[in-house]
């Protein structure tokens, strides 16, 4: 859920309701496989990167996509794109946030060795 403690720690505007251009660096925690969309030339993956103790989920599309396909769990990640938020309040008066990455851009680095 976006909540002020996130929105505070990372100064995510708080009229976040359309689009924000963001670069983010973090672990990779998990990605989806790579799957075919609309045509046989267009892709997406979707996955996790944990920055400090948050995890924000990445979307990707096209040559982006088969990147962010190829890396582990583990893999460092700078990513460029466009951070995307939706807020609602449901019949019962619980707020509900989801933000998301379009990953535009990523740069690789090297794999980040578990901790023990």
């Amino acid at each position: 859920m976006w909540g002020k403690k996130m929105a505070a720690r990372w100064q995510v505007p708080a009229a976040l309701t359309s689009r924000t251009d963001i670069t983010i660096a973090g672990a990779l925690k998990k990605q989806q496989t790579c799957y075919k969309i609309f045509s046989p030339k267009q892709y997406v993956t979707r996955g996790m990167i944990e920055v400090g103790d948050d995890d924000f989920e990445i979307v990707a599309y096209g040559d982006v996509a088969k990147t962010l396909a190829e890396c582990r769990s583990g893999t460092f990640l700078t990513i460029q794109g466009v951070l995307t938020g939706k807020r609602w309040t449901t019949g019962d008066g619980k707020l509900h946030g989801l933000a998301q990455i379009r990953a535009d851009q990523i740069t690789v680095g090297p794999r980040l060795e578990a901790q023990q």
